[in-house]
Order: structure tokens, then C-alpha cells, then sequence
């Protein structure tokens, strides 16, 4: 998800029904540091490229349906910039996510087992300062 981010405030929109990644992604900006924008399903064209351009979406997760509410609208961010549930961009995102990084001595270390271990999100990621945190 930190690839995602670029210069602005860090939103990124969810247009799911009520599933599972759903509540994933609720967890995943919380620990991004980002926040979610609920995208209204009921809207289409101009006014859903409305409401995604207004709350400056730096990425969108949908699914098949959604993906097709959304083709072909001016969304103000990149293509690659939306992730379709079960394609195989999400299925790659998802494997470099979940990847155990390297703690701060070179192990790999999966996210839980660092937090487990007392290491705060700096010291996980082996830098000291807030951009190695958020940077991309």
C-alpha cells in the first residue's frame, strides 16, 4: 500500500461489497497511516469519477464489478493506481505485502513477529526516520 503513496494526503478508496478484504484494507491503512474512502457503489460515470477525484484517492481496491463501474473514467491517478480483487496484480501485491522483511539485524522477520518482539515500525524497518516509515 506504501507504494501507492504519493504527495498529498494518503487516501485510498474501497468499492467492495461486504467482504472479507474489505475489513483487510479497513486494517492495512490503519497501519499505513492512511485513511479510507468509502466509495458509494450506487453512483456511476461523472459522479463516481467525482467522488473519486474529490477525496484524492491515491489508490482504489474494487473487485470485477467495480473495475467495470470504473473503466474508462478520468479518476485523477494512475491506472496501475487501482487494484482489482482476485486479478493477479492484487494476488502480487498482496504476496510483497505479506513478505517477511528484514529486522534491524538483516533477519526476516514477518510484520506480526516484529511487533511481537517490542519493535516498533521504525526499528522493523531498520531506518530511523518517519520517511523510511512512509516513504514509498
Amino acid at each position: 500500500m506504501r507504494d501507492a503513496r504519493r504527495e498529498g494526503p494518503f487516501h485510498f478508496g474501497v468499492l467492495l461489497e461486504n467482504v472479507p478484504e474489505y475489513l483487510y484494507w479497513i486494517g492495512g491503512a490503519a497501519l499505513a497511516g492512511a485513511a479510507v474512502v468509502g466509495i458509494n457503489p450506487t453512483r456511476r460515470g461523472a459522479e463516481l469519477a467525482h467522488d473519486v477525484r474529490h477525496t484524492d484517492c491515491q489508490l482504489v481496491v474494487t473487485d470485477e464489478a467495480g473495475a467495470g463501474m470504473l473503466a474508462g473514467l478520468d479518476l485523477g491517478m494512475p491506472s496501475d493506481a487501482m487494484l482489482t480483487v482476485g486479478s493477479g496484480a492484487y494476488d502480487a501485491q498482496a504476496r510483497r505485502a505479506s513478505a517477511p522483511r528484514p529486522g534491524p539485524d538483516g533477519e526476516r522477520r514477518s510484520l506480526a513477529h516484529q511487533r511481537s518482539a517490542g519493535l516498533d515500525e521504525r526499528e522493523a524497518q531498520g531506518g530511523q526516520h518517519g520517511a523510511d516509515v512512509h516513504g514509498a
